[in-house]
């Protein structure tokens, strides 16, 4: 830790977590991350406010190295979140890493509640895995995890954006199934779909259902 100690170091986490110096978190999160004491010394309160500003800046890397250096006791479905949420905000997504969390937190057996599914499902988008948001919306059908209006949109979106509208036609299906009412970026996204898919009929349908 250089000059560092661990306790100056975990308040210099906590500090520019409330703050919001993306550029000290960073330093002070990957010096904590190299060094067990100092991991020891970061409260709970430390780590999620850590997660936190990494989440809202979209800083993976260090979310990622954080959240890896922690002993599996430490790793909570709120700080899977919090890096799982980075990756979704990085630019380019990093939908493989998210993907990644997400089969750990699996192995972990560890609850992945909805909001974490809706992040997962945004971060997708940036997953060369095509089928991604598939595995994700079957997971979440295996979990019991209802999909709501945010859901539904972010996966139709990845949907849309792959050029797979039979499936976002199935989608708005189950939606309406669901009794959840469609928003304008619901039928603004599935028209993209259509479009993308040079299905004119289809498009000029949805704009018809969308007045």
């Amino acid at each position: 830790l250089s000059t560092r100690t661990a306790s100056d170091v975990r308040c210099g986490v906590a500090a520019a977590a409330r703050s919001r110096d993306d550029a000290q978190l960073r330093v002070y999160v990957s010096a904590a991350a190299e060094d067990r004491d100092t991991l020891k010394a970061l409260s709970e309160q430390d780590l999620k406010g850590a997660m936190r500003g990494l989440a809202k800046k979209g800083d993976h890397r260090t979310a990622y190295a954080l959240l890896n250096a922690l002993p599996a006791e430490r790793r909570s479905p709120l700080l899977y979140h919090g890096a799982i949420t980075a990756c979704g905000r990085s630019r380019p997504i990093k939908g493989k890493t998210a993907m990644l969390l997400w089969k750990r937190m699996k192995e972990e057996k560890m609850i992945v509640k909805r909001g974490t599914y809706n992040a997962l499902l945004h971060a997708a988008q940036g997953s060369l895995t095509e089928n991604a948001t598939t595995a994700l919306l079957a997971s979440m059908e295996r979990d019991g995890v209802a999909l709501n209006v945010v859901s539904y949109n972010v996966a139709l979106n990845s949907l849309a954006k792959q050029g797979r509208f039979s499936e976002v036609l199935g989608l708005l299906e189950a939606m309406e199934s669901a009794s959840i009412t469609p928003t304008e970026v619901t039928f603004g996204t599935a028209i993209n779909g259509a479009a993308r898919a040079n299905n004119s009929n289809a498009a000029v349908a949805l704009l018809a259902a969308s007045a």
